[in-house]
C-alpha cells in the first residue's frame, strides 16, 4: 500500500525532491550534516539505477538480469523503472519465501522463477533458513557469529531439503547482469556458470572481507581472483564497517567500454 501511495503522488513530488537531491547532492563537502547513503547500498543503487553507465550503453537495451538468492525480489520493481525491457529469472529454493516470490511475480511475463538452489553440482541438499530474511544458505551457519555480526536476536534454524543445480545447465542466454545473494556460496555459484560468464556483462554479489559467517564460505579475495582471471573488473565495493561484509559491483571487457559514447552517458 506505502509502494502504492508513493506512485501515484511521485508526479507531484518528483520534481521538487529532484531538484533538492541535484542541488543538496553536489554540496556534500560543504554540507557535513547531509547524511550519507550507506557504502553497501550506494553500489547497490549504482546497480539498479545505472548500470548502463558502465556498460556504456542504452537503458532499454539491458535486458537479462538473473538473481541468484531471489527472496521475494523487491529489487524487480525499482530496476524495472530505469531498465523497462529488463527481463528476470528468478532463483530462490526457500520454501519460506517462494510463495511469496511467486505471488509477487508469476503474472509477470518479463519474470521467470526457478525454486532451487544454485551451485557448482546437481542433486539435493540441505538448505539452511535463519530468521532473518534473506539469510538462508547451502551452507549450514555459524549461528553465534552470525548473530554477533547482524545482531539479530533470533538464533532459530531451519532446514530444509531443496533442489540444487548449475547455472550452466539451467539457463542459455546472454546476461547483462548477474546478481549474487547466497550467504556465502557466492564462489560455488560462480564456479557452477564458467559458461555463462563468458556471456555475462555485469556482476553484482555479496561478499565478506573476513572469514564467512557460514561454513565453508568463501571470502572475498577468491571470488575477486576468479571474476578478473575471466576478464571482469572490480568497480565498485561498498562495505559494511560493522562486521566488514559488503557488496561489489565487476564488469567485463572495460577496456572495450572505457569513454565510449553512449544514450544513457548523461
Amino acid at each position: 500500500m506505502k509502494q502504492f501511495v508513493y506512485d501515484i503522488l511521485r508526479p507531484v513530488y518528483s520534481p521538487i525532491t529532484t531538484w533538492l537531491r541535484t542541488r543538496l547532492g553536489s554540496e556534500y563537502y560543504n554540507h557535513p550534516e547531509l547524511e550519507l547513503p550507506k557504502a553497501y547500498d550506494a553500489i547497490q543503487l549504482e546497480v539498479e539505477r545505472r548500470l548502463h553507465r558502465y556498460l556504456h550503453c542504452d537503458p532499454c537495451s539491458i535486458e537479462n538480469v538473473v538473481i541468484v538468492g531471489a527472496n521475494t525480489a523487491s529489487e524487480i520493481s525499482r530496476i524495472k523503472r530505469a531498465y523497462p525491457n529488463s527481463k528476470f529469472f528468478c532463483f530462490e529454493p526457500s520454501p519460506k519465501y517462494i510463495d511469496a516470490l511467486k505471488a509477487a511475480w508469476t503474472n509477470d511475463p518479463s519474470v521467470r522463477i526457478y525454486p532451487i538452489a544454485v551451485s557448482d553440482t546437481k542433486g539435493s541438499a540441505t538448505f539452511y533458513e535463519l530468521d532473518m530474511p534473506g539469510n538462508g544458505s547451502l551452507l549450514p551457519p555459524d549461528v553465534e557469529e552470525w548473530a554477533k555480526a547482524t545482531e539479530w536476536k533470533n538464533k532459530e534454524t531451519q532446514e530444509f531439503t531443496v533442489e540444487v543445480d548449475r547455472l550452466d545447465a539451467v539457463l542459455d542466454l546472454d546476461i547483462d547482469l548477474l546478481w549474487i545473494d547466497t550467504q556465502g556460496n557466492e564462489l560455488r555459484v560462480l564456479q557452477g556458470a564458467e559458461a555463462l560468464l563468458q556471456r555475462t556483462k555485469a556482476v553484482f554479489l555479496e561478499m565478506t572481507l573476513l572469514p564467512s559467517f557460514y561454513q565453508g564460505g568463501a571470502p572475498y579475495a577468491p571470488i575477486r581472483t576468479l571474476l578478473e582471471q575471466i576478464g571482469f573488473h572490480e568497480v565498485g565495493v561498498g562495505i559494511d564497517p560493522w562486521n566488514f561484509t559488503g557488496v561489489g559491483l565487476y564488469v567485463s571487457e572495460i577496456a572495450s567500454r572505457t569513454c565510449k559514447e553512449h544514450e544513457g552517458r548523461k
